[in-house]
């Protein structure tokens, strides 16, 4: 892992070596997750000066982090629910459906709303990743991105075929 404090201009490496998948951060860049190729979810509390593991072994697909780094959602490449954590991933929770998840998600700024990429569909929570519900009849099939404003009103996603935004939530697309 590499952290820059200069906006992109110098990198420092920091942390374990590992093969890492994806790193998130809170909006203030303090809080970082980083997920571990078939490992753990690895947390820091101190802008990357440190690192812990919290989370058990997985092979983990998927990560993303409310802007003040306490919620976050998680997905693994098993069928199962998506795993979300309250407490900056102190614990787990399954939630949701049990699908094939891809490694796009994406959410607003507080982590209420929430959005998640299945085998060929979108998939939306608008309580905490409670209970999902499935958008159907997109205009593309394969999202490799998502982004999300910080109210969750303006959505994008990098998909096979294109960049679809969304000013509604979700539910409506355009190339």
């Amino acid at each position: 892992l590499h952290v820059s404090t200069d906006g992109g201009v110098t990198w420092t490496p920091r942390g374990p070596t590992a093969d890492w998948l994806r790193v998130v951060s809170s909006a203030d860049g303090d809080v970082l997750a980083a997920l571990e190729n078939q490992g753990r979810i690895h947390f820091s509390f101190d802008s990357g000066e440190t690192w812990q593991p919290r989370s058990e072994t997985l092979p983990w697909h998927g990560l993303a982090m409310s802007a003040d780094g306490t919620r976050l959602v998680a997905t693994t490449s098993f069928q199962e629910p998506v795993r979300v954590s309250s407490d900056a991933g102190l614990t787990w929770t399954l939630r949701g459906p049990h699908l094939f998840w891809k490694s796009a998600l994406a959410g607003s700024a507080d982590g209420r709303l929430l959005v998640a990429s299945a085998p060929i569909s979108l998939v939306h929570s608008d309580d905490f990743g409670e209970t999902w519900t499935e958008r159907t009849g997109l205009p593309f099939e394969t999202t490799v991105s998502l982004a999300s404003s910080a109210d969750g009103s303006v959505l994008a996603a990098g998909a096979v075929g294109g960049l679809f935004t969304s000013y509604d939530g979700g539910a409506t697309w355009a190339r």
